[in-house]
């Protein structure tokens, strides 16, 4: 059995003395992983609808105050040794594939292999458009989508791609990551993500 905690990234908690301490704190007592989640931009949050409360509250008291997900991961990553870096989960479609890709493999390649991927739809529709992201409706093939772009790109010495959304060939990706493959969890309750956990899911 492996045990974790999640990191806050967001709220009062979310600065660099409180995250670097409860990161380190984490390690020295031996906890396996940490957790961080993810959100970019988040529509206004005072009305109610978060789907994964009781009340549709955001369980943190200022969820608009949020460092970005990957970024703090390789930030941790550089103020630990030895601790899993878990994304619990990643929101897949919001970031461009391949840029994802090299983002997330470089974070392992820098944590020496200590990156456990998590990965969601998303259920936000507002945020989605703020980003600009794939489609919103979309979201569950896109996801899969993003994940063999990653595949691909991870373990192919002449990676190439030809998707619904995203194409490429001839083209060169180093340095791979150190973990082959980086494990990969599924977040969701749904029919399709009990699917892609059965597809994926280390």
């Amino acid at each position: 059995m492996q045990i974790g905690f999640n990191l806050p990234v967001s709220g009062p908690m979310a600065s660099p003395e409180v995250m670097a301490n409860i990161a380190q704190l984490g390690e020295s007592l031996g906890f396996d992983y940490l957790t961080l989640t993810d959100h970019v931009a988040l529509p206004d949050t005072t009305s109610p609808g978060y789907p994964y409360s009781t009340t549709g509250e955001f369980y943190t008291p200022d969820p608009g105050h949020r460092v970005e997900q990957l970024t703090t991961a390789a930030w941790v990553a550089a103020k630990t040794s030895k601790i899993r870096l878990v994304l619990a989960v990643m929101v897949v479609p919001h970031r461009p594939a391949v840029v994802t890709s090299k983002m997330l493999a470089t974070i392992d390649h820098l944590s020496q292999g200590r990156l456990t991927m998590g990965i969601g739809v998303g259920w936000c529709r507002e945020e989605f458009e703020a980003l600009n992201a794939a489609p919103f409706e979309d979201r569950g093939n896109v996801t899969d989508e993003w994940v063999a772009v990653c595949k691909e790109l991870w373990t192919q010495e002449q990676p190439r791609f030809n998707g619904k959304y995203v194409k490429f060939d001839d083209v060169v990706f180093s340095p791979k990551p150190p973990q082959q493959p980086i494990p990969i969890w599924v977040g969701g309750e749904s029919g399709p993500a009990l699917r892609r956990l059965a597809r994926y899911a280390d």
